[in-house]
């Protein structure tokens, strides 16, 4: 299981701060027409130092009980698969449909940042923070239309279930006609499958306002 923005810590000396990579993405999840062939991701080193990645992509699908699952694929690969970006520079990533094409398909692109030598300006004492990037790429058919959601409340949270052909994009998520519990960032619910959106316990309501691929719409609750 691979979660968005997997933060990893590499000690390269005994620390009393830490430090972390200066490099941006564009765009932060890849979105193309099923028909596409291949896409591509740009990574920006605002720093003084040479910043390197190694890139893995795996077939993304979820579980009944809404949990992310990442399994190694050849159905997609990364070019280059370990990328070096200079200081003050830009370089891109492509990843290429070796199988399946035509056909919607969800996958990770996990960017895993490699060690390398600590700028010589750096002050002595400080840890790197070696930061790993985890984005979602699709593939979906343009004419799917819009998700169509449900949801139950569970121990844990909501189980948002997707019973469209397109996937749903979550950003902010709460009680219909209140301030939302949730914002920024909430994950996807691919088609057919559910998420798991943790919550505070106790929180419950019959009616949910959820932001789905930028549109707000209303589903109701059990």
């Amino acid at each position: 299981m691979i979660r968005s923005l997997l933060l990893c810590a590499a000690l390269l000396s005994l620390p009393s701060a830490v430090f972390a990579s200066s490099i941006s993405l564009s765009p932060t999840s890849i979105v193309s027409r099923s028909q596409e062939k291949s896409a591509a991701l740009v990574l920006e080193n605002r720093g003084d130092g040479t910043e390197r990645y190694q890139v893995s992509v795996y077939a993304w699908s979820q579980t009944p009980d809404g949990h992310d699952v990442a399994v190694p694929t050849q159905d997609l690969m990364a070019a280059p698969s370990v990328i070096e970006i200079p200081a003050r520079s830009k370089r891109a990533v492509r990843v290429l449909r070796v199988r399946e094409q035509g056909s919607q398909t969800y996958y990770r692109l996990l960017l895993r940042q490699l060690p390398s030598a600590q700028p010589a300006n750096a002050p002595n004492g400080r840890m790197r923070l070696l930061v790993n990037q985890d984005l979602p790429v699709a593939f979906e058919n343009s004419n799917a239309g819009e998700p169509v959601l449900s949801a139950r409340f569970t121990a844990q949270g909501v189980l948002l279930s997707n019973a469209s052909a397109i996937a749903a994009r979550l950003t902010t998520l709460g009680p219909e006609g209140q301030a939302s519990w949730r914002e920024g960032a909430l994950g996807w619910v691919l088609p057919g499958q559910s998420k798991l959106v943790l919550l505070k316990p106790g929180l419950r309501a019959t009616s949910l306002s959820i932001t789905v691929n930028g549109k707000p719409v209303t589903v109701q609750a059990n």
